[in-house]
C-alpha cells in the first residue's frame, strides 16, 4: 500500500496551483511517502515500541466470511500485486514530489511524531 501524511497534501495542491505549466493539464499527483505491505507497517510501528501483530488470511479463507468478501479479497490481491495506484507510477510520484517541493513523510517519521507508544 502507499502511505503519506494527509496534512502534507496541501503542499501538492499549492504546488499545482503555483506551477500550472507542470501540473495544470489534469495530471494525477499522488501523495506517497512509502510503499509498504501490511507486514512492513506492523514491523515499522513495532520498531518504534508498539506491539501489533498481523496475520495473513488467504483469499480462499476470507472469501466466504460475508457477502462481498470474495470481491474484497480480489481487490486486496490486486493491491498486493500492483499497489493501490496500479502499475508503475514512479513518474507521477516524482512529479508530485517536485510540485510539492519535497518527498512526503515516511510512516516511520509520521509515527514518531503522531503515534506515540502508550504505556
Amino acid at each position: 500500500m502507499h502511505m503519506g501524511d494527509i496534512h502534507e497534501f496541501g503542499n501538492i495542491v499549492a504546488g499545482a496551483f503555483a506551477r500550472p505549466d507542470k501540473a495544470g493539464k489534469g495530471e494525477y499527483l499522488p501523495l506517497v511517502g512509502d510503499f509498504l505491505s501490511f507486514r512492513d507497517v506492523v514491523e515499522t510501528l513495532n520498531g518504534l515500541g508498539h506491539r501489533f501483530t498481523f496475520d495473513y488470511v488467504p483469499a480462499e479463507v476470507f472469501g466466504p466470511f460475508f457477502p462481498g468478501a470474495a470481491e474484497m479479497a480480489e481487490m486486496f490481491k490486486y493491491f498486493q500485486t500492483h499497489t493501490y495506484l496500479g502499475s508503475d507510477w514512479s513518474d507521477r510520484i516524482a512529479l508530485a514530489n517536485s510540485i510539492a517541493g519535497g518527498r512526503p513523510s515516511t510512516l516511520s517519521t509520521w509515527a514518531r511524531e503522531n503515534f506515540s507508544v502508550q504505556a
